[in-house]
Parts: structure tokens; C-alpha cells; sequence
């Protein structure tokens, strides 16, 4: 029996992730929408690991979000909030699969965008203090996430960014995945 159990556990960790529906239908998405993106994302490496918790998001970081923005309104069934997890390894294998001989230029301009918040004091803006993910549409800002960092105050407890306030500086991912003013 227990031979068993160990082929199996050997078999399920060894198998190839496959593709499914889902990742099928982000392929087709991306393809169809952002194809210069998609290629761009194909051949960037994903972080071995970050450094710091605050570390600069990388390349690949940057154009998941993109990606994301381009197809997530579309993808979403109806009478739901949010379409199918986008695997990144599964959706890899699937744009590998049915990627077109020539890549073309991208049909939409997804509006996927990352804020930054500083203390109001942090002229320079060296310290981010919160930041956002997200994307904008006809119908307004999609937030999907935010992340406050926790600073030490004076009496010993924590110091956040009061919501809405600081100084705020807004970024536009590109097609290649680097940040321009937005």
C-alpha cells in the first residue's frame, strides 16, 4: 500500500502542468488583444526571488498585470465578479501552443496601473509607504490589490499611511513592461 501511495505522490509531483479550458480561453484572449505583450511575457524569466518585500516588482510582475488588464472583463462570465484565475505556468504552456507565426501589435491598450503613496513629508519619494495594482476601464478603476507597509513610530507602535492621503504618483504598464507617467 504504501508503494502505492509513493507512485502516486511520485507521478502527481512529476507530471507536466497541462493546459486547460481556462488557460485556453486566456491564450486565445491574449493572443487575440495584446500579442506584442504576450510575446514580450513569453521570454521574460520570472524572479528567482525578491530581496526585500519591497523590492522593485520585475519585468514579468509587471506584464501579469497587462496581461490581466487586457482580458479580465472580458474573460469574466456573466453574473460574476471576476473571470478564471490566470495561472501564469498553465497559461504560458497555452500561449506556447497556439502562438501565431507573426506577432502583431497590440489591439488594445489595457490601462493596467500601479500607484505609489509617500508620506507627505517624503518630498523625494524614496519610501513608498502603499502601493496599488490595478486597471481602468469605461467604467472606472479596478483596485485588485493594495499593500500598506508598517513603519515605526515614535511611542513604539506601527505608523500607516492614513487611506487617501499622501502623495500619490501613478504608473501605466507598457507593453514591454517598464512604467511610464501616467
Amino acid at each position: 500500500m504504501k508503494k502505492i501511495i509513493l507512485a502516486l505522490v511520485i507521478l502527481f509531483v512529476s507530471a507536466p502542468a497541462f493546459a486547460g479550458k481556462k488557460d485556453d480561453a486566456w491564450a486565445q484572449c491574449l493572443w487575440k488583444n495584446v500579442p506584442t505583450t504576450t510575446a514580450n511575457w513569453l521570454v521574460t524569466k520570472p524572479p528567482v526571488e525578491k530581496a526585500r518585500f519591497d523590492a522593485p516588482e520585475s519585468t514579468e510582475e509587471m506584464l501579469v498585470y497587462r496581461l490581466r488588464a487586457a482580458c479580465e472583463r472580458e474573460l469574466t462570465p456573466a453574473g460574476k465578479k471576476w473571470p478564471p484565475s490566470l495561472n501564469t505556468k498553465k497559461v504560458k504552456i497555452a500561449l506556447e501552443a497556439s502562438k501565431p507565426a507573426d506577432i502583431l501589435p497590440d489591439t488594445v491598450e489595457p490601462k493596467a496601473f500601479r500607484c505609489d503613496y509617500y508620506f507627505e513629508n517624503d518630498h523625494e519619494m524614496k519610501t513608498r509607504a502603499r502601493f496599488e495594482w490595478g486597471y481602468e476601464e469605461s467604467v472606472g478603476r479596478q483596485i485588485w490589490t493594495t499593500t500598506d507597509y508598517g513603519f515605526a513610530g515614535a511611542n513604539g507602535g506601527a505608523v500607516y499611511l492614513t487611506k487617501g492621503a499622501g502623495i500619490k504618483k501613478c504608473f501605466i504598464v507598457q507593453s514591454d513592461g517598464s512604467l511610464a507617467d501616467a
